[in-house]
């Protein structure tokens, strides 16, 4: 037994020792490598194809017309490439697609100011020119909803803080630390926002402190129609 044991570990000792012998005698095809990194140096396809992805069929949302096309694309070039058997198949029920057709919002007293502005998805459309006084929601809790009841009706409502903006004096991308990156996972969930995110509520707000009156105009059109979620697959 003693003299089996002591076998079975010299195999175990000199069994690394033969594979890594193997791996220095195999032979590395170094035009191979180099053809690989001539492509990507000089013929890669990467930014292009991320362009038509992300800028002209993106941002798209699932079951979209935007997706569908964006897919379509996808399997063409896929073909173009050389590739075989590429297919569009489709998942889900998922439900209703949607996408945006058209979206303005303006302050129009007391001053006349564009805004800054993106309806949230899945959103229903205004069905035309709404144009209405501006009440800034502000209510943490029940009690102080209260005191908005019957106030609300009719009135086109902010429910985002203001944003203050500052200059910049530090670069817009930093890598962050690992402690950052451990607060940013323990912070929980982030408030609620509005469902307009309004870029200058900030203006609206002084106005609405200073002269108490802050009136817009919003047009909203959006399509939703029953549709199939599509991936293409080449195999």
């Amino acid at each position: 037994m003693k003299k089996f044991f002591t076998t079975l570990c010299c195999a175990l000792i000199f069994l690394p020792l033969t594979f890594f012998a193997q791996s220095l005698s195999e032979k590395v095809d170094t035009s191979v490598i180099a053809h690989i990194k001539n492509e990507e140096m000089n013929r890669s396809q990467v930014m292009n194809i991320e362009s038509y992805l992300t800028d002209v069929y993106g941002p798209r949302l699932t079951a979209s017309p935007e997706f569908e096309q964006a897919a379509k694309w996808t399997e063409q070039k896929l073909k173009d490439i050389g590739l075989e058997n590429v297919t569009i198949e489709t998942w889900g029920p998922f439900g209703r697609g949607w996408s945006l057709k058209k979206f303005s919002a303006e302050m129009v007293a007391p001053r006349v100011s564009p805004l800054i502005a993106y309806p949230k998805a899945w959103s229903p459309g205004t069905d035309g020119v709404v144009e209405s006084e501006v009440v800034y929601l502000k209510a943490s809790n029940e009690a102080e909803l209260d005191q908005y009841k019957g106030k609300l009706k009719g009135k086109i409502v902010l429910l985002s803080d203001p944003e203050e903006l500052h200059p910049h004096f530090k670069p817009d991308a930093e890598r962050r630390s690992e402690e950052d990156l451990l607060k940013m996972a323990n912070a929980g969930a982030p408030p609620p926002r509005g469902r307009f995110p309004f870029g200058d509520s900030t203006a609206m707000q002084r106005f609405r402190q200073r002269l108490n009156l802050v009136r817009m105009k919003m047009e909203f059109c959006q399509k939703r129609k029953s549709s199939i979620a599509y991936r293409s697959l080449a195999r």
